[in-house]
């Protein structure tokens, strides 16, 4: 993804100033200074979102780094994230791109901490610091996906891990009767038939961020769980679903 690809899809990146209806003591936080910092130090912009259309909108972005470690079949990725509403600070935490799929997983801070930016003094130093921070974290990374790689689950336990990660999609866990476990834990590519944690959990984070499993409502009608394109509540689920596979560790 290149910049002029960011300046059309996630124009609050680029912002200048802070939304005029915040506080005069809110200190501006320019996503663009840091980014250009990032891409000095080596790293690429892999993708990136904004909530809505206004140039001070909460934004993420996404990016790898060819000199990082991968951890088995995924890379790691920095995901910057940033408001100018006050909404939320700017801050830089991990993430895994899992090769296979596409899909981009999120590493909670039990795992990996997420870093926050302070608002003035941004500089080259201190990003860099970042880069080193994320490389350290890389092995933790690593051993945790490889704890789950190791982690043979039960019929019993799958089915209840695909219960459990379904019910972050409705208000008291209650996912419908007339979805089955079965079409949850169904694999969309061959390299994902296994029942150890990790292909369960990435099967299953699949499923509950992208949607598309079928379901009857209560007057008969067919539905389906619809994919999750809310920047917060597709962060909050993916590390809500790493913290529910770690309980299986």
């Amino acid at each position: 993804m290149t910049i002029q690809d960011l300046k059309s899809t996630v124009p609050a990146v680029f912002a200048k100033s802070a939304s005029p209806n915040v506080s005069n003591k809110y200190q501006f936080a320019s996503t663009e200074s840091l980014l250009e910092k990032f891409i000095d130090t080596g790293w690429e912009i892999h993708s990136a979102k904004q909530i809505g259309q206004s140039k001070f909108a909460p934004h993420q972005i996404r990016l790898v780094n060819g000199q990082m470690p991968k951890v088995g079949d995924s890379v790691v990725q920095a995901i910057i994230s940033n408001s100018h509403n006050a909404t939320r600070r700017l801050s830089v935490s991990a993430g895994l791109f899992r090769l296979v799929c596409s899909n981009g997983l999120v590493v909670p801070v039990s795992v990996a901490e997420s870093f926050s930016v302070m608002h003035m003094g941004i500089d080259f130093d201190e990003v860099q610091k970042i880069t080193e921070n994320f490389i350290q974290l890389v092995p933790k990374i690593s051993a945790s996906v490889s704890d789950m790689r190791s982690r043979v689950m039960s019929d019993k336990e799958r089915g209840e891990f695909a219960i459990n990660a379904a019910g972050l999609r409705w208000k008291a866990g209650q996912v419908p009767s007339t979805m089955s476990v079965e079409s949850l834990l169904q694999p969309v590519r061959q390299e994902d038939n296994g029942n150890d944690l990790w292909t369960t959990f990435n099967v299953l984070q699949e499923k509950v961020i992208r949607g598309g499993v079928s379901y009857r409502l209560g007057s008969g009608r067919r539905s389906q769980m619809r994919s999750i394109s809310n920047i917060d509540k597709n962060t909050q689920l993916n590390k809500k679903l790493w913290e529910m596979a770690e309980s299986y560790i």
